[in-house]
């Protein structure tokens, strides 16, 4: 177990992603049964359920739950195949205990030394798993138990979640009307696109390659500058409906492989933007629930439309620009929230210096910050602003006991016993805590 560790939060993702695109999301197991339109039936109570859990549950009560939910999630993913006429009933069942398994997943992220680099892997492993359903028979029950047993590594433990810089700039409301209107493009696209896509004479699957490259480009440039991926992103995209309106045969199938590579490129980019905040259950849960709102309004759009090409390629335009325009707005709002940091600067920031300290006067002496580990600097600095110990806990994704315990061995390398003593020791510039090692 050991040597599959470092590797959970990759594989735990990867698990929930190959699950999601399979299954619920139109994938190709729902549609070999039979039921037609399961994201219709699936989104909307899905969004729901991530918006709840992310503003409303604690730590504690997600994880007492979630571990029931990982179960019944593939439980529920068996019936279809076995009972399809209940098949509406379960989407909607697994609507709510998905949510469950797809927050648990992206939380893991933060168990990873690299979550960014664990992100894209996962894409990229669930997206092959996904080429090589494509590959194989008429789905069944096998198949199905292929694409949901992995949701069990959800079960197994996963080391300590790393500490989050703190950045009191970085706002969800950045970029979450972007990602919003982005994905009713893309729910526009697969709505009208993909039928007729599939009606060709391409293998199934042949699109997802584009996609897994832009993952990868995304990761590598991400670092150059977090916002190539959102601009490549948006290029792609208007490249997509450009390509939609050329009168050929191979029209459909070029658009819809660009369209790929652009929604890769987006969502590595709200990945490593959900992954900058220190609350992964709000985040991701309010950041997940966006997109999949986004999806499901593109879907009744494309029910609205004619479905001709020209016209579904206009309003894709019309609404990537007000996509361009909405990061225009709030960038004059915010014009700090993403530009504080440099893009050379490297990935991992002092904790003290990413945290504000609300008072000039607190003194942390050079020999004690060398001496305490990064995450016991972290809880130090919170403390010291006044930020309760449960509040601590709840931030960093810990028990409120552990929070107890750092501070404890901080006390003992200052040689000092209590939290007051410290402070006071710390607040006096010309007297610093000894260290006791």
């Amino acid at each position: 177990m050991s040597k599959l560790s470092p590797l959970l939060p990759t594989l735990s993702f990867a698990a929930f992603v190959f699950w999601l695109l399979a299954v619920p999301m139109n994938g190709p197991l729902i549609a070999g049964i039979g039921i037609d339109d399961s994201m219709r039936w699936f989104l909307l109570p899905h969004v729901l359920a991530l918006v709840t859990i992310g503003t409303s549950f604690s730590r504690q009560l997600f994880t007492r739950l979630a571990p029931i939910a990982t179960v019944l999630t593939p439980a529920f993913c068996l019936l279809l195949p076995l009972v399809p006429e209940l098949g509406k009933l379960l989407l909607v069942l697994l609507s709510f205990s998905g949510a469950f398994v797809a927050l648990g997943a992206c939380k893991r992220l933060h168990c990873s030394p690299s979550p960014l680099v664990s992100a894209g892997g996962g894409l990229i492993l669930a997206n092959l798993a996904l080429f090589v359903v494509f590959r194989l028979p008429a789905a069944g029950l096998p198949l199905f138990a292929l694409a949901t047993l992995p949701l069990f590594l959800l079960l197994v433990p996963t080391g300590e979640q790393h500490p989050v810089p703190v950045d009191n700039s970085l706002k969800l409301s950045h970029y979450l009307p972007f990602i919003l209107i982005f994905h009713v493009v893309s729910g526009l696209m697969y709505s009208v696109i993909y039928p007729a896509y599939q009606q060709l004479d391409v293998p199934g699957g042949v699109e997802l390659p584009f996609y897994m490259v832009a993952v990868i480009a995304a990761v590598f440039l991400g670092r150059i500058n977090r916002e190539i991926p959102l601009i490549l992103g948006v290029v792609l995209g208007m490249g997509a409906f450009i390509v939609l309106q050329w009168e050929h045969a191979a029209a459909v199938t070029l658009s819809l492989f660009i369209m790929q590579a652009g929604q890769g490129f987006i969502d590595l980019f709200l990945l490593a933007f959900l992954l900058r905040f220190s609350d992964p259950l709000r985040a991701f849960g309010i950041g997940l629930a966006t997109l999949c709102l986004g999806i499901y309004g593109g879907q009744i759009l494309g029910d609205l439309l004619s479905g001709s090409a020209g016209t579904v390629a206009m309003f894709g335009h019309l609404f990537l620009n007000l996509a361009v325009l909405s990061l225009y707005l709030l960038h004059r709002r915010h014009p700090t929230a993403e530009t504080e940091i440099p893009p050379d600067r490297p990935t991992a920031i002092d904790p003290l210096e990413a945290a504000p300290n609300s008072t000039d006067e607190i003194y942390i002496p050079d020999h004690l910050r060398l001496l305490l580990s990064e995450r016991e600097l972290l809880v130090l600095t919170q403390s010291l602003k006044g930020t309760t110990y449960k509040e601590i806990a709840s931030e960093l994704d810990i028990a409120e006991s552990t929070v107890k315990t750092y501070m404890k061995r901080i006390c003992d390398k200052c040689g000092v016993t209590g939290k007051r003593n410290l402070l006071q020791q710390l607040t006096q510039p010309g007297n610093p805590p000894s260290a006791s090692g």
